[in-house]
């Protein structure tokens, strides 16, 4: 009886484990509501995909970030922004779309945002959207996800056409790319980078990562001094606090 008594407590056992062992990896925190006869069932709570960024409208530094952009003239910013496969590394695509959320709740309609991505190839997903389009912006990069190579070309040659289409905006037109490592760029692209900068339009790179050789660094700085931009390394920037003067100088 007593080996009977040992074996039903080891499938239950066993039942127990493989029943909690088949849920989700990677799923959020139990919770434990309970049924209408008191006993408490277990269930799984998922976290959102995409951290929400955290918007206290009384934060100081949300007031100071709010009050730059209020200040400063109409822009509108092109993100062009690589997808591929190394952006999933340290959730660096992640990072970028919270960015991106908690930027448009500071922006205004008569800011602007375009968006591109790249990878094997490039993709306009927004054009000239007014800012204060919230949902439609976070929804469209939300649904980014990483893979293939790094076509950066393609992207500046989409992102100038943009230029080209919106020359009536009164505002401040700028192109911010986002990557993570170094690109082919040919010497009609690097003319256009120059050119466009002597039209008033910049060029700034924003560098995802924590790791990048002395090589890398240089190679995107010189780009960015031909186009008259920034350069962001994110290991020693703030990327909201990038992302705000981007939008405001």
């Amino acid at each position: 009886m007593k080996n009977f008594y040992n074996n039903v407590l080891l499938l239950l056992f066993a039942l127990t484990f493989v029943n909690f062992s088949t849920s989700p990896v990677n799923a959020g925190p139990y919770i434990s509501p309970k049924s209408s006869n008191g006993i408490v069932y277990p269930t799984m709570q998922y976290p959102d995909t995409i951290p929400k960024p955290v918007i206290d409208l009384n934060d100081t530094t949300y007031q100071r970030r709010l009050a730059t952009i209020n200040a400063a003239e109409p822009h509108h910013n092109i993100y062009l922004l690589d997808i591929s496969n190394s952006m999933k590394e340290e959730s660096r695509l992640d990072s970028v779309k919270t960015g991106l959320h908690y930027l448009v709740h500071l922006q205004r309609e008569s800011d602007r945002v375009s968006v591109i991505t790249f990878n094997d190839s490039a993709k306009i997903i927004l054009q000239f959207v007014p800012s204060t389009e919230r949902e439609t912006i976070i929804s469209s990069v939300d649904t980014l996800i990483t893979k293939g190579s790094t076509n950066v070309q393609d992207a500046l040659l989409d992102a100038y056409k943009i230029v080209d289409s919106t020359r009536h905006y009164q505002g401040k037109t700028k192109l911010v790319l986002v990557t993570d490592g170094l690109f082919d760029l040919s010497k009609k692209i690097r003319k256009k980078i120059e050119t466009y900068d002597k039209a008033g339009v910049p060029l700034s790179i924003i560098l995802m990562g924590s790791l990048h050789d002395v090589e890398t660094i240089e190679f995107l700085e010189k780009i960015c001094e031909k186009g008259k931009g920034q350069f962001y390394y994110m290991r020693k920037h703030n990327l909201y606090e990038v992302l705000v003067t981007e939008a405001s100088e």
